[in-house]
């Protein structure tokens, strides 16, 4: 599996909470049955769980007969320091 998006997502935060929907998609044979993946924070990230977004779930399911899900994460804006100041979170599916 991975996630389809080519280029980073730039979000300029407006609200206190949000939640970018992340397209996945499965490379190959369409699965038979669903299937658990995990999302991590890769190294280089700057955003904090539970800061700038909401923890990841231990792990997602993948659905069974279909090419793609979506991976919600929520983002948080909590106070003024986003106004001034970039975070970056890097992901990857295990």
């Amino acid at each position: 599996m991975k996630i389809i998006l080519k280029k980073p997502i730039v979000c300029n935060i407006r609200f206190e909470r949000d939640t970018l929907q992340l397209t996945v998609k499965l490379q190959g044979a369409l699965l038979d049955r669903p299937m658990n993946f995990r999302v991590v924070t890769e190294e280089g990230s700057t955003a904090q769980a539970g800061v700038h977004y909401e923890a990841l779930k231990d792990n997602y399911i993948f659905p069974a007969h279909q090419p793609a899900t979506v991976l919600p994460v929520v983002i948080l804006k909590k106070g003024e320091e986003l106004d001034h100041k970039t975070v970056l979170l890097k992901l990857r599916l295990e």
